[in-house]
């Protein structure tokens, strides 16, 4: 998504000045409209005057996990002349409060910094069957340098939106969090599930 100062940026990262550490903003599709969206899920075309969300909570990187497809490039992807390894998590619950934490180094031999992203499938019972990002931090590592990194994960983020309630309600049941680079959270090196109780 360049802007006025697209072409000193872009020969900033291809000169090696800047090592490159931004992650996509949106998941882009192999084809036009691949997710098959209507007329009637976009307001104003048809004279129409309401919007009709029948795509529910599958759009974007979720539309491609449902239907086993594959994109273009994944939301969250991002290049970088560095190399990074996530390690040693774990996952504890406390009185209510659920953390995450893991380590991350920087495994190349230059500076740089990685966008690590905490991806949640919550309980069956809630009727969202489907990972959704959570959390996420640009973390800047000089070549060889790890930092620990510990996240929280609030009631708001363990919770559905009830239209009936007219409120965020929080979902009980089994639920599992996952640290990955990008949505498509399917990496050889990618670290095992963590399982939580929300209660």
């Amino acid at each position: 998504m360049p802007g006025v100062g697209s072409a000193f940026a872009t020969m900033d990262v291809v000169l090696g000045d800047v090592n490159p550490s931004a992650r996509l903003p949106i998941t882009f599709p192999m084809i036009e409209n691949e997710e098959g969206m209507t007329e009637e899920q976009y307001p104003g075309l048809n004279d129409g005057m309401n919007v009709t969300y029948s795509e529910t909570w599958s759009f974007g990187y979720r539309h491609y996990h449902e239907h086993k497809l594959e994109p273009r490039y994944w939301f969250g992807e991002g290049l970088s002349y560095s190399t990074f390894d996530m390690e040693k998590a774990k996952l504890s619950q406390d009185d209510g409060s659920v953390k995450v934490k893991f380590t991350i180094s920087n495994t190349g031999k230059v500076d740089g910094a990685t966008v690590p992203q905490l991806y949640l499938r919550l309980p069956q019972e809630c009727d969202v069957p489907m990972w959704m990002l959570k959390k996420f931090d640009k973390i800047s590592l000089k070549a060889g340098e790890q930092k620990n990194v510990e996240w929280e994960l609030k009631d708001r983020d363990l919770s559905v939106w009830d239209a009936d309630e007219d409120e965020w309600v929080k979902c009980k049941g089994d639920a599992t969090a996952r640290l990955a680079w990008n949505s498509r959270m399917e990496d050889e090196d990618r670290l095992d599930d963590l399982n939580l109780k929300i209660d």
